[in-house]
């Protein structure tokens, strides 16, 4: 479902949730449920404050790398902080995140453009087989949505480190949530 980036704009905003206020919401939720604010998200991540409050008022507009970080930190996938679906639990995802020292964090942001299993890797693959399903090209793609087609084969690439409004923008075009683009593949 190609859409120009013109149209994707003129869409009822009711209908479809601003990627930016739904990360916000989500990662709040789970704030909220820990007892955490923007300086001990601080602490367990090393992103700013006003970064993270920014984030957290879906003012920001965030990478899928720094998201990543963010996530992990919180005990979830990114594909759960992107899903407009998703309810913070009473209780942390995963207790995996309470151990996370700060050597380790500091590690995880150095590192996560080369996991294998990152949302950059997750991001090509879901793309890969998605412009297939679709049978469209990059060029195609990005012509309609308004993103430079070598975007987009940085993206297939798993080199790009693309913000939510792009990964949605992306997302709108191949007519999938954005949250799709960053599920976990088995491969």
């Amino acid at each position: 479902m190609v859409t120009s980036k013109k149209n994707l704009k003129k869409r009822d905003a009711a209908a479809v949730p601003n990627v930016r206020a739904v990360v916000g919401k989500n990662l709040q939720g789970l704030l909220t449920n820990l007892g955490w604010g923007a300086s001990e998200f601080h602490q367990r991540t090393g992103l700013s404050t006003h970064f993270i409050a920014g984030v957290l008022r879906g003012d920001q507009n965030i990478s899928i790398d720094n998201l990543h970080v963010m996530a992990k930190a919180l005990g979830i996938d990114v594909h759960q902080a992107l899903n407009p679906r998703f309810e913070a639990p009473d209780k942390p995802l995963s207790l995996e995140m309470l151990k996370l020292s700060n050597r380790d964090v500091d590690g995880l942001r150095k590192s996560v453009a080369k996991l294998s299993n990152g949302p950059r890797a997750a991001l090509a693959q879901q793309l890969r087989r998605l412009l297939a399903a679709n049978g469209l090209t990059v060029a195609a793609l990005g012509g309609e949505i308004g993103i430079a087609p070598s975007t987009i084969q940085k993206c297939l690439k798993g080199t790009q480190n693309v913000t939510v409004e792009t990964l949605e923008a992306i997302a709108h075009g191949l007519g999938v949530a954005p949250f799709v683009l960053v599920l976990p593949t088995d491969t």
